[in-house]
């Protein structure tokens, strides 16, 4: 007995839906990291929680960030140093977690007597004063050493109340197709909705406002704060203007001692801004150099 047209056609839809579910999930679609909105943060990364995303593993802490739980002060035989920044620190979700800047020079710093643990304060998008909020928040889990890595744009980020450019989802997605048509319609949905927009020089002076609350949060927790800016590719072939020029001038007015990727060599991209896992290595690298001195092995001053 022949199937009714209806219920052939069915059939092949559904087995079609099913093998779209299972490629996309090959892919790496389909269990996104999760966030919530915060009243004084923005928004923030549920914690407690492991993902799989383009096919590489991210691992949310305790603290809401991307790197493994740890307790609020070091343990014996342990140094930390505190990575404050974005999406540039967080390693997006092109990056395994092995592959962040984080794990990276947390591997190139410790030694047989001494484990350094880069703890990264980052969730991407975050401007200065995202970070500001979250440091006052949670302090510097005892970290003696406190770099933040900041890009020329950075000084122009400042936070929206609606939540309407959270780039994480706010809730999970029905599977990986539902997670492909968000992705597919995200940023044209978002760039529709209308937002108050402050001026750019008040965007400025609010993050530069941040920056001292940065500044003066880790002096006194007895740590030393230093910069790193991360210029664009096309800022390594000009010179820094703009808001990085901005970025620039408040370190050296603050005397903040200032490590310049762009004068670092081998540091490659996989877009404009963002490294790829050799630039992160790369990064990582200079970093550890930057600490050679052992500075961070000998422990908070407080």
């Amino acid at each position: 007995m022949r199937r009714p047209v209806s219920a052939v056609v069915a059939m092949c839809a559904a087995a079609t839906l099913v093998a779209a579910e299972a490629t996309l999930r090959l892919v790496g679609l389909g269990d996104p990291p999760i966030a919530v909105l915060d009243t004084e943060l923005e928004y923030r990364l549920v914690p407690n929680a492991t993902y799989q995303r383009w096919g590489n593993r991210i691992e949310i802490g305790d603290h809401g960030y991307r790197a493994a739980s740890l307790s609020k002060m070091p343990r014996d035989n342990e140094a930390r140093l505190l990575l404050i920044g974005d999406s540039v620190v967080y390693g997006n979700h092109l990056l395994d977690q092995s592959e962040t800047i984080s794990s990276r020079l947390s591997a190139l710093l410790s030694t047989s007597t001494c484990v350094v643990r880069v703890i990264p304060m980052a969730v991407s998008s975050w401007g200065p004063i995202n970070q500001a909020a979250a440091l006052e928040r949670q302090g510097t889990f005892g970290a003696n050493e406190v770099a933040i890595v900041l890009s020329g744009h950075d000084i122009f980020d400042t936070p929206l109340s609606d939540g309407s450019l959270v780039p994480y989802r706010l809730s999970k997605p029905i599977g990986a197709i539902g997670d492909a048509i968000e992705a597919l319609f995200e940023h044209h949905l978002r760039s529709d909705l209308s937002t108050p927009v402050l001026s750019p020089e008040e965007r400025a002076r609010l993050s530069s406002d941040a920056l001292d609350r940065i500044a003066a949060k880790v002096t006194a927790a007895g740590a030393e704060l230093r910069l790193v800016y991360n210029a664009t590719t096309q800022e390594r072939q000009s010179a820094i203007s703009g808001g990085g020029k901005r970025i620039l001038d408040w370190a050296k007015s603050r005397d903040v001692p200032l490590l310049h990727l762009g004068r670092i060599d081998g540091v490659s991209y996989r877009d404009h801004i963002h490294p790829d896992a050799n630039g992160a290595q790369r990064i990582a690298e200079a970093l550890s150099e930057w600490y050679s001195d052992g500075v961070l092995c000998k422990g908070p001053d407080t």
